[in-house]
């Protein structure tokens, strides 16, 4: 079998297209069975579908990252806040991997 896995990345989900059909990656462990797709077609699309963080988020709170989030996010003040936008990397982090399983 013959798997495509994803690292790293951040995002909501990934989409992995090929001939008109679509998997989801959404949760770990981050990979997408191609075995199919591959004996199809030689072309395969990874789509990533990013989240608003970096738009609508908290965009001046220190740390960038918090453990949960609500009202108290967006009025931040003190060391809790930053002149600088503080935006979340995102998009692929690391390069995707073809793994292929031998049963």
């Amino acid at each position: 079998r013959v798997f495509l896995t994803v690292p790293e990345f951040e995002g909501a989900c990934l989409k992995v297209v090929a001939n008109g059909n679509t998997q989801i990656i959404g949760w770990q462990p981050y990979e997408a069975d191609i075995t199919d797709a591959i004996a199809e077609t030689d072309e395969i699309a990874l789509e990533l579908v990013l989240t608003r963080r970096n738009l609508f988020g908290p965009l001046h709170q220190l740390p960038v990252r918090a453990p949960n989030y609500g009202p108290n996010n967006w009025i931040t003040d003190g060391d809790g806040w930053s002149d600088d936008y503080q935006l979340w990397p995102a998009g692929l982090l690391a390069a995707p991997v073809v793994d292929v399983r031998i049963a």
